[in-house]
């Protein structure tokens, strides 16, 4: 994956958040080193409050699961 990064903390072939669920449901030192490149944007979205919307409700609890895992 590493090879895959683009400077503003996404991958350029993986969607990002289905990527953060997959890193966080992994237990290696690689997944965390991942999370860390994406930890700015991850952060931004842990800030905002759950939406209205069901999708913005899952990515903000998904945010915050993957800095838990920080």
């Amino acid at each position: 994956m590493r090879e895959q990064r683009k400077a503003n903390g996404e991958w350029c072939t993986f969607p990002f958040w289905y990527t953060v669920l997959a890193l966080t449901e992994m237990d290696s030192a690689a997944a965390r080193v991942e999370l860390k490149h994406a930890a700015r944007r991850i952060e931004a979205e842990a800030k905002h409050s759950p939406k209205a919307t069901a999708y913005a409700a899952r990515r903000n609890a998904l945010a915050r699961r993957a800095l838990a895992r920080l």
